[in-house]
């Protein structure tokens, strides 16, 4: 047996062993500035190359197939870039959708005060685009805000493709738009 622990993670390269430790050190910068790059955020971006790295480690032994090291590992770096922005952006599109869910509610009961009439006129304006929505605008809107459902859990589940639900929240939100735009433009 070799003077080196069985912990230490080796990464083959064209045959050539090489210490996970020198690698390390050689490509953090340069990852680490690609993933500040993507991400605009440098703590996010530290998480992202620490994550690949930890993964790397915990495979052990692994082969890089290919011309570089580094190229191996920017990719790696560039598709988990990708991945959390994507996910940021599928969050904050439901956060901003989310208001939609709280106040189109059909059995929504609410008193106003004198105080409250602009609460008041904008939420008769939800009710009366909720009226105007199809059945299957309603439900879509429905499964993804009220049940929290995935699109393609709520596609499944009223026996249409994904795109048709998308079409379905797309016009529904096109219809208030326009009527807080008719409104607007009235007062």
């Amino acid at each position: 047996m070799s003077g080196e622990s069985p912990n230490i993670a080796i990464i083959l390269f064209k045959g050539q062993e090489l210490p996970f430790e020198q690698v390390y050190k050689s490509t953090f910068k340069s990852l680490l500035m690609k993933a500040r790059i993507m991400l605009n955020d440098l703590a996010k971006s530290e998480d992202v190359v620490q994550d690949l790295f930890m993964t790397l480690w915990e495979r052990k032994n692994v082969e890089i197939k290919g011309n570089s090291i580094e190229a191996y590992l920017m990719m790696g770096i560039h598709y988990r870039c990708w991945s959390l922005l994507n996910k940021q952006r599928r969050v904050e599109s439901r956060m901003r959708k989310y208001a939609y869910d709280i106040l189109l509610t059909e059995q929504a009961d609410f008193s106003f005060s004198s105080d409250d009439s602009l609460l008041s006129s904008k939420l008769n304006l939800l009710k009366m685009g909720w009226q105007q929505l199809s059945h299957n605008q309603r439900e879509a809107i429905k499964k993804i805000f009220e049940e929290d459902k995935s699109y393609k859990q709520a596609a499944a589940e009223m026996n249409i493709k994904k795109n048709t639900l998308n079409s379905h929240l797309e016009r529904s939100l096109g219809k208030f738009r326009n009527l807080f735009q008719q409104e607007c433009s009235m007062s």
